[in-house]
């Protein structure tokens, strides 16, 4: 099948600490607290990966597709941002690919 654009699929996983939680219960709300300012900014799918019941750590995987490279490049760096900054995380590792 031939496109009329160039699709650009793009995953990306962060794995962050929650030093501060002290149960599933504040880590969720922190999670919650990040997908929901991302979603409000960004269409993109997120989505809580394994392990789920560490209370001090999360891994977050986040996927786009569009005909823009360079937009979604700078669309991930601003995910990133958000979280960097988000006063409750600490340690943000992340993987990136682009298909």
């Amino acid at each position: 099948m031939t496109y009329a654009v160039d699709p650009h699929v793009v995953m990306m996983v962060i794995g962050i600490e929650i030093p501060l939680s002290q149960s599933l219960k504040d880590k969720r709300s922190v999670i919650r607290s990040l997908k929901d300012r991302i979603n409000r900014r960004f269409s993109v799918s997120i989505a809580e990966l394994k392990p789920l019941d560490n209370w001090q750590s999360a891994y977050l995987g986040f996927a786009m597709i569009g005909d823009n490279r360079v937009l979604l490049e700078s669309t991930f760096q601003h995910i990133e941002t958000i979280i960097v900054d988000h006063p409750e995380v600490k340690g943000v590792q992340k993987q990136i690919e682009f298909l």
